[in-house]
């Protein structure tokens, strides 16, 4: 594993790559961070022929660029009142759905 496809050298904030009898497992040192690793793979045969696989990107976490928010299917956009209507529980807020389900909102803020 590289962060370079000229040269090998450990990827920044990737562990070292094992393996689990099936296939190769690449884990971030820090898996707390959110953010994307970008690594290439090289390949080496017996007799000395090699070869470099990527850029293959691994993301972690939930940050701008790999998630998207949509409007949940249950929003209601407006709500028509008749004047002196109670105003409790006029609008309830739907949270967005993420594209990636463990992405859940945290907080919600009205401007």
């Amino acid at each position: 594993m590289s962060s370079s496809y000229l040269t090998v050298e450990s990827p920044p904030g990737i562990e070292d790559v094992t393996f689990d009898g099936e296939v190769f497992l690449a884990k971030p040192s820090d898996n707390t961070l959110h953010q994307s690793y970008s690594f290439f793979i090289k390949v080496s045969a017996y007799g000395g022929s090699t070869q470099f696989f990527g850029p293959a990107i691994l993301n972690v976490g939930c940050f701008d660029g790999i998630v998207w928010y949509t409007d949940s299917e249950n929003l209601v956009e407006s709500v028509d009142l008749l004047v002196g209507d109670a105003l409790e529980d006029v609008y309830v807020f739907v949270p967005p759905v993420p594209t990636i389900p463990y992405c859940v909102p945290y907080t919600n803020v009205v401007y």
